[in-house]
């Protein structure tokens, strides 16, 4: 007998079934007895190769009894992927999955015992199938399809609740928060109000107080104004701006919310601030700011200027000069890591 420790390795299609992987050739279970598993190659109909290993749930306490290693071809061609799947919900109950940092939607649901079809929410070509279950862990991963053209969303993810986070064309948006004299909450947006419509649990929409308007804000719902984060802008107003009364009461000042900055590492620990695509590097840190360049060099003149605090999501922005001569870079964050493509 001979243990499998480091000869013999265990894999899994993306269907769920299981590939043993033996001196680069490929072999898949096609008999179980009670105490034992018969391994062919998964070129069976021109190849009499096989194994036969003792019975075991736990892969790595499998035996190898016998082999028969006698192969009419050369190996495979196979890659193996380390796939990331998290289960999630949107604060309004639709359900996400997230494969490897990227959100997909359930596009088709079919009766049990055949696949979803679930797409990227980017809209992209990127798509996956899972077999339908009503449990969680019995939904396995039947197909994947990874062609994004676009690097990962930023989205955290809190008690199972993913929350997206909105990217704009503009970096900065001001929002002032005002009240008026019956105690109602008014958000003015270059100089158009929302009203707050609806509170949930987590969210608050604010739709334009024009009612003929489509144009609607979805913020978190924080008490404070100044901790809201911006989850949705629509702006597609057919009118000219109201004009409130100055009587309204302005309860907080002016709010500057960054869209689209999302702090992250580089394998060798150096920090990554990215900002609407672009990346930026950190330049010099001084006593109480931090000076961030564009990572494509001396020829980009961007730069960022934050205040200097240990905790990323504490830092203002002092200063923004966004003049990118060139296009965002294709990156993909891998297990919370920067990665350069």
């Amino acid at each position: 007998m001979i243990k499998r420790r480091k000869e013999i390795q265990f894999v899994k299609k993306q269907d769920g079934k299981e590939i043993a992987i033996y001196e680069q050739y490929t072999f898949y279970c096609r008999q179980i007895t009670n105490r034992t598993g018969n391994w062919v190659c998964t070129n069976s109909h021109r190849c009499r190769a096989r194994m036969v290993m003792s019975n075991e749930t736990d892969p790595w306490d499998r035996v190898l009894i016998s082999a028969k290693r006698e192969h009419t071809h050369p190996p495979p061609s196979y890659v193996i992927h380390d796939v990331s799947i998290q289960w999630v919900k949107k604060p309004n109950g639709k359900e996400l999955v997230i494969i490897n940092g990227f959100t997909y939607f359930c596009n088709r649901v079919v009766p049990r015992g055949k696949f979803n079809t679930w797409l990227c929410t980017s809209r992209c070509k990127a798509r996956a199938a899972f077999f339908h279950a009503d449990k969680l862990s019995e939904r396995k991963l039947k197909s994947l399809k990874e062609d994004h053209n676009h690097p990962p969303p930023l989205y955290c993810v809190s008690d199972g609740l993913v929350i997206l986070l909105f990217l704009h064309k503009h970096t900065i948006i001001k929002v002032k928060w005002v009240k008026k004299k019956d105690g109602k909450e008014f958000a003015i947006i270059n100089q158009h109000t929302f009203y707050c419509h609806k509170k949930t649990m987590t969210t608050i929409n604010w739709p334009c107080s024009n009612a003929s308007c489509r144009s609607r804000l979805i913020t978190t719902n924080e008490d404070d104004p100044q901790k809201r984060q911006i989850l949705s802008l629509k702006e597609e107003h057919a009118h000219s701006p109201r004009n409130y009364p100055k009587f309204w009461i302005l309860y907080k000042s002016v709010a500057n919310i960054v869209i689209g900055l999302h702090w992250t590492k580089k394998r060798d620990g150096k920090e990554v601030l990215i900002c609407n695509g672009y990346t930026y590097f950190l330049k010099v840190k001084c006593r109480g700011t931090i000076l961030w360049r564009c990572t494509y060099g001396r020829k980009c003149r961007s730069r960022i200027i934050t205040s200097n605090k240990e905790d990323p999501e504490h830092r203002d922005i002092i200063s923004l000069k966004e003049d990118h001569v060139h296009a965002p870079p294709n990156y993909v964050i891998a297990k919370g890591f920067y990665v350069k493509i």
